[in-house]
């Protein structure tokens, strides 16, 4: 499982995470609350900042070897990129099953440059 408080110390990229209010901060706007799995997830993306990751990679590191139905992953996901997004962030597709989480004002070069970095 993975340890959120040794992670959230840290910015993840320009965004701030509270993690005792489970909010995301970004260019002085917050988001609402994020529920646990929601934060987790997060986590997860800040564990590894400068990859896509798989979401069977999100799924292992948020609930190990307990058997979660794929749906339930694009339900949670989904409900964190409606958060994101108010606050100028979105969780981009990378790929058939790959996801990273980027600011609104990246070009679309910069986006090719992350994804060549990965």
């Amino acid at each position: 499982m993975l340890k959120i408080s040794s992670i959230m110390k840290k910015k993840f990229g320009a965004l701030q995470i509270d993690e005792v209010k489970f909010t995301v901060g970004y260019e002085g706007r917050q988001t609402r609350e994020l529920t646990s799995v929601e934060f987790r997830i997060l986590a997860c993306f800040a564990r590894y900042p400068n990859r896509a990751l798989r979401k069977s990679e999100v799924l292992e590191n948020i609930w190990g070897d307990t058997l979660v139905h794929a749906k339930t992953v694009n339900v949670h996901f989904s409900h964190l990129r409606r958060k994101l997004r108010e606050i100028g962030v979105d969780v981009v597709h990378e790929g058939k099953s790959c996801f990273r989480v980027v600011p609104f004002t990246v070009t679309k070069d910069e986006l090719e440059e992350l994804r060549g970095a990965s």
